[in-house]
C-alpha cells in the first residue's frame, strides 16, 4: 500500500475491539487525533452483533471478512492471536497496513517487532506486518538503549512483575472478585491471588524466551548479555521492572540522570530512592503516557547501577507504542 498521507484520513478497522487492548485502542486513536475517514469494529463470527462504542457512539461489531478487510487502509489487531495470525497474513493480497498487538507470530521476513521511538526510515522501508513486542520488553529496550548509547553495557539482569491485565479481562475480573470476597470475609472458591505471590504455572520458559528475544533482537542491544526473571503479581495494571546493569564506562558522581531520562522521548525521571525520594508503584503511574525511571542504587565506582522502571503495560507499552509506529509509517509524526 502507498505510504503517502491521505488528505481525508484513513479507513481504519480495529480487530477484537472488545478486548482490553481494543478498548484502549479506541480511546488512544481519538486522543492522539489519528486521521480517520471511518472506523470499523471487526471480529470473528462468534463476536458478531456485539454492541461496542467508538467516540461516544454505539457501534455494532461486524465480521472481519474479505470485504471488510479490502475496504480497510489500516487494521489494528488487538487480541485473539490465532485469528490475528490468519488475517494478518492476507495484508499483501488485500492491500492494508497491518499493526499487530497480539504478538501472533515469531519474527520473519514478513513480520517484525518495533519499539517507538524508532528510526523512522527503518519503519518506512519495512513492507511487512508491524508488531509491538511484549509489554515488558518495550520499557527494557527503550531504557537499556539509552544506557548503551551513553556508557556501553556489559551485562543486564531484570526481574519483571507481570500484572493480571496481561491475561485480559479474565485476570482483572478474577482479582477484583477475590479482593471483594476477602474484604467481605467470603471464602475463596479458587487459588488465592490477592495478597499472594506464586510462580507462573504454565508457559514460563516460552514467555521469558519471547521477552529476551525481543530485547536482544533490537539493533542497539544485539551484543548485550541479558538475563530475565518473571513473576506474576496481584496488581491490575503496570509493567514494573527492577534492573541491574554493569556499564563499560562509569558515570560521574554528579551525572545528570534526570537529563538522561527526561525529554521529548517520553521518559520521566522520578529521583533516587536510596537518596530519600519517594518510591513509586504501579498504581501511581496507571493510565499515563510516560515511562518512569527511579534509581535504586549506584556502586561507589559508578559502573554498576540498579534502577526501577514503571509504565502502563496496556496503554503505553502496547497501544501507544503500536499507534506511534503507525504514525511514523504513514508520516503522521512529522509535525508532532
Amino acid at each position: 500500500m502507498d505510504k503517502t498521507k491521505k488528505s481525508i484520513g484513513y479507513k481504519v478497522s480495529i480487530f477484537d475491539p472488545t478486548s482490553i487492548h481494543g478498548k484502549e485502542m479506541k480511546k488512544v486513536l481519538i486522543e492522539r487525533g489519528f486521521p480517520y475517514e471511518s472506523v470499523k469494529l471487526i471480529d470473528i463470527e462468534e463476536k458478531l452483533g456485539t454492541v461496542a462504542e467508538f467516540d461516544d457512539e454505539a457501534t455494532i461489531v461486524t465480521l472481519a471478512d474479505t470485504e471488510a478487510l479490502t475496504e480497510s487502509d489500516v487494521i489494528f489487531f488487538c487480541g485473539n492471536p490465532k485469528a490475528s495470525a490468519a488475517i494478518t497474513k492476507r495484508y499483501k493480497e488485500l492491500d492494508f497496513f497491518a499493526f499487530d498487538l497480539s504478538r501472533s507470530q515469531n519474527e520473519s521476513e514478513n513480520y517484525k517487532y518495533f519499539v517507538s521511538p524508532q528510526d523512522r526510515e527503518i519503519l518506512r522501508k519495512w513492507n511487512g506486518i508491524y508488531a509491538t513486542p511484549h509489554p515488558v520488553a518495550v520499557p527494557l529496550i527503550r531504557t537499556l538503549s539509552k544506557l548503551e548509547e551513553e556508557f556501553g553495557l556489559l551485562f543486564a539482569s531484570a526481574t519483571a512483575m507481570n500484572a493480571v491485565s496481561e491475561i485480559g479481562f479474565e485476570g482483572i475480573s478474577s482479582l477484583h472478585k477475590q479482593t471483594t470476597d476477602l474484604m467481605n470475609f467470603v471464602p475463596l472458591d479458587e487459588k488465592q491471588r490477592i495478597f499472594n505471590l506464586f510462580p507462573r504455572q504454565t508457559g514460563y520458559a516460552d514467555e521469558i524466551g519471547q521477552i529476551r528475544r525481543h530485547v536482544t533482537d533490537s539493533e542497539k542491544l544485539k551484543n548485550l548479555e541479558f538475563t530475565l526473571s518473571l513473576i506474576d503479581v496481584p496488581i491490575f495494571f503496570g509493567a514494573a521492572i527492577v534492573v541491574y546493569v554493569e556499564m563499560e564506562s562509569s558515570s560521574s558522581k554528579d551525572f545528570a540522570w534526570n537529563k538522561l531520562f527526561t525529554g521529548d522521548d517520553g521518559f520521566k525521571f522520578d529521583g533516587n530512592v536510596s537518596a530519600g525520594d519517594d518510591p513509586l508503584g504501579p498504581v501511581d503511574i496507571a493510565e499515563t503516557d510516560l515511562l518512569h525511571v527511579q534509581l535504586l542504587n549506584i556502586e561507589e565506582d559508578n559502573s554498576k547501577l540498579w534502577f526501577w522502571i514503571l509504565a502502563d503495560n496496556i496503554r503505553l507499552c502496547s497501544v501507544i507504542n503500536i499507534v506511534q509506529l503507525a504514525e511514523a509509517v504513514l508520516g503522521l509524526d512529522e509535525n508532532r
